[in-house]
């Protein structure tokens, strides 16, 4: 077999830490759509796909070197110490590490497709020139490109930026039940705005937001908007004894994941079936909100997000500051964390300034 021809999504190294034996070759799964549990697979075939990077392996060989970096990151915070410290060289491998992560598997694949489908969607349906015929089979459109994979690791290495101004810390499983790991590791998330409908809250530079990330079945690194969240304590590390609230966070990876959720213990089994198949609904949805110039009729603006997760996190070791929580729902729209807003600006000054009528245009929501 050629070398680096199997491309792991998710690193072996940190799979490895969820093993249930001590050479680190097996661990437990559970299938989350047919809802079975295996006791022991290998670890070595999951989460890999031949040249899921290309054949080339520039990509594969780099992604070796951040993977390299980062295990050593995360291996001390194994070892007890806390997370690194705010705008050190640690802390920006372990935030590129999750970014990157976030953007490389089979989940975000199928998530790029779904984004892509509805603005085709919804571009064509704005068209006058559109058969009416033609409006109700557009909905059974799917796009798929093999360029994905490309278009959104170049987003990734652009965008990670915007991530510098959230806080990291550690969360430590001190309870009786296991971390588990999905094969799309990395979760966003944001608390703030679960309950919003119609708008999208997951955007790197939105106030909110949350990345969750669990490297063992003992420790989750969680990246946070430090004026929304209080998070327990004033130490890096956060221990968490709850049994309901280490579920809930297993919520997460349940509800994200591709095919299959990763455990050490066979014991968590029960607590795994569990877990509800409604938190998986619009896992992959993508919202779409249209716009109207209040100057011209013809100058439209859409707006797409993805479906946020049906999971409530609820009050535990990460709560809200008082002002974000005394927040009014329909203000929390639209509210951008102001660092990472003025990044966006800088990078999409062009696109966003309509020199042509002295400004800015004022649009309103049709649909």
């Amino acid at each position: 077999m050629p070398d680096n021809k199997s491309h792991h999504f998710v690193p072996q190294f940190l799979l490895k830490n969820f093993a249930s034996d001590f050479r680190k070759r097996h661990f437990c799964m559970h299938l989350v759509d047919c809802r079975r549990h295996v006791p022991i697979v290998s670890i070595r075939d999951q989460c890999a796909r031949d040249y899921m990077y290309g054949k080339e392996l520039e990509l594969e060989r780099a992604f070796g070197e951040l993977e390299s970096a980062a295990a050593a990151v995360i291996r001390s915070i194994m070892s007890g110490n806390p997370a690194p410290d705010w705008g050190t060289s640690e802390f920006a491998t372990l935030l590129v590490f999750m970014h990157f992560q976030w953007f490389r598997t089979p989940v975000a694949l199928a998530r790029q497709n779904a984004w892509d489908g509805e603005m085709i969607r919804q571009l064509a349906k704005s068209d006058p020139r559109l058969p009416p015929e033609l409006r109700d089979p557009l909905d059974r459109v799917r796009v798929s490109s093999g360029m994905q994979v490309a278009e959104g690791l170049f987003l990734a290495a652009r965008h990670w930026v915007l991530l510098e101004d959230l806080r990291m810390k550690v969360l430590r499983n001190i309870s009786d039940l296991e971390f588990i790991i999905g094969d799309a590791p990395v979760v966003l998330h944001n608390q703030w705005c679960r309950r919003l409908r119609g708008w999208g809250s997951l955007g790197l530079a939105c106030s909110g937001l949350q990345l969750l990330f669990p490297v063992s079945p003992e420790h989750l690194i969680l990246l946070y908007d430090p004026d929304t969240y209080d998070v327990e304590g004033a130490t890096e590390i956060v221990s968490v004894s709850d049994d309901e609230e280490v579920h809930r966070l297993n919520y997460l990876q349940f509800a994200a994941a591709d095919k299959a959720v990763f455990y050490r213990s066979a014991a968590m089994a029960p607590r795994v079936a569990e877990i509800p198949a409604s938190v998986r609904e619009d896992r992959l949805g993508v919202r779409a909100s249209r716009f109207v110039s209040e100057a011209d009729e013809n100058s439209q603006l859409f707006v797409f997000s993805n479906v946020p997760m049906n999971v409530d996190l609820r009050r535990g070791v990460i709560g809200m500051r008082p002002r974000a929580s005394l927040t009014p729902l329909p203000q929390r729209m639209q509210r951008w964390r102001p660092e990472a807003y003025a990044k966006v600006r800088a990078m999409n000054r062009p696109e966003r300034h309509h020199a042509r009528r002295g400004g800015c245009e004022r649009y309103r929501r049709v649909e």
